[in-house]
């Protein structure tokens, strides 16, 4: 019988979290951090500066749920070509830059099925929401 690693119980415990709370607290913490001047420190020609950019979260070749992406990964087990599914998670985050103070302002995770540049696009849709249109004075986004 196999144990549990510290991969499978972040991974159980990720899945039942409500968000929400999650990120009406990170817009909270950030709003007062800005308030305080947290960001000001290294700021770009007086600009706070925020950055896009997507990133893996989680992978497994045995563990799934309804929102993992799905690829093929060949790799060689014993001198044979190996072809496996392997489950993943993606997100796409927004974190300022500029500051000591590298603060995530938001995350989106992508659903199966569509890119980087679709979770993006709903992302910066939803900041000025969250924020306001003026909280970070320069995005820099990658590829998108």
């Amino acid at each position: 019988m196999r144990t549990t690693d510290g991969h499978d119980v972040l991974r159980y415990s990720l899945c039942g979290f409500d968000l929400t709370g999650w990120e009406e607290m990170l817009v909270h913490s950030n709003r007062t951090l800005k308030r305080g001047k947290a960001f000001d420190e290294g700021r770009a020609q007086g600009r706070i500066v925020a950055a896009l950019d997507g990133v893996e979260v989680l992978s497994s070749y045995s563990r799934c749920c309804d929102s993992c992406l799905e690829r093929r990964v060949t790799s060689r087990q014993g001198g044979t070509k190996v072809e496996q599914v392997q489950y993943y998670h993606r997100a796409v985050g927004c974190q300022i830059i500029s500051s000591p103070v590298k603060s995530f302002l938001a995350v989106e995770w992508l659903w199966p099925g569509e890119g980087e540049d679709t979770a993006a696009l709903r992302l910066l849709h939803r900041i000025p929401d969250l924020y306001g249109s003026r909280f970070c004075d320069i995005l820099l986004l990658d590829a998108l």
